[in-house]
């Protein structure tokens, strides 16, 4: 008998999605980063990866180049090695960045939530449920 409910968990979601948002996911995590992607490009948006924050600001082409990558949106996870997903939301800012972020994070405390909300970042406590994943990175786009 097959495992209905990690089935119904892949299935869209019902927040209608922009086919051409092009979304950079930024997560050291192989594993979750590989499901994130997957499952975002079930909700047809088109996705982009980096394995860390440093290889995030290379895709970004920040502050090298007046040709950065262009994305929709960007989820980042916040502890990576090296540069945090937050650091990089507000390096964004201070250019004059307006990009949609969602930062993915196992450690919401009262700080990052309040340094989130001054830099116009959502933030989505990890562990979540893909289905969650999906309203929220739908919403965080929606929201801009």
């Amino acid at each position: 008998m097959a495992d209905d409910s990690f089935e119904d968990e892949m299935n869209t979601s019902v927040f209608p999605r922009q086919s051409t948002a092009r979304v950079l996911v930024v997560e050291d995590d192989a594993h979750l980063r590989a499901m994130l992607v997957e499952r975002l490009r079930r909700d047809a948006f088109e996705v982009i990866e980096a394995v860390s924050g440093d290889d995030a600001l290379t895709l970004l082409s920040y502050p090298f180049t007046d040709r950065p990558l262009d994305v929709d949106l960007l989820i980042l996870d916040h502890r990576m090695p090296g540069i945090t997903g937050l650091e990089i939301a507000r390096m964004l800012r201070v250019s004059g960045d307006a990009t949609p972020v969602l930062l993915i994070t196992a450690f919401p405390d009262q700080k990052l939530r309040a340094e989130a909300a001054a830099l116009d970042v959502h933030m989505l406590p990890k562990p979540f449920q893909l289905e969650r994943f999906s309203d929220a990175a739908t919403q965080t786009l929606l929201a801009s």
